[in-house]
């Protein structure tokens, strides 16, 4: 049996600073690269979905990424971020702000296994430790 939602979510909301600090510096090291190997094979002005955005290191990977192709010419893209602890939310669109690419990052509290995003909308779908949580 699985924990409420809003229980998972308070639980995250909790230690969300802790895992800031603790275990962001290695799961943001291995999220940018999870993006990499996703990078070669988005589009120009691609939309890429980031699931349990955590702190939001694979957020920021892919915003710099549109971010960049917008500026060399191309159509601008789009992240969407999602993750079920606002405080963690919270982290992300901060983090967004001060790298300078807040305005391609949408960035909203929802269940990852329930999104509001349509079918087909996104480029890239990923998730960077978020699928065993």
């Amino acid at each position: 049996m699985t924990a409420p939602q809003d229980t998972t979510s308070a639980a995250w909301d909790a230690h969300a600073e802790d895992y800031a600090r603790e275990f962001a510096p290695l799961t943001g090291y291995m999220a940018r690269g999870l993006f990499r190997l996703v990078e070669p094979r988005l589009p120009p002005g691609a939309t890429v979905l980031d699931i349990a955005c955590g702190p939001g290191s694979l957020t920021l990977a892919a915003a710099e990424h549109v971010t960049r192709e917008h500026r060399h010419g191309g159509p601008r893209g789009t992240v969407l971020a999602r993750d079920a602890s606002a405080h963690m939310v919270a982290m992300t669109r901060q983090a967004a702000d001060a790298a300078g690419v807040a305005a391609v990052v949408d960035c909203e509290v929802g269940d990852g296994q329930q999104l509001d995003i349509p079918d087909g909308s996104v480029d890239a779908a990923c998730s960077s430790f978020g699928i065993f949580l």
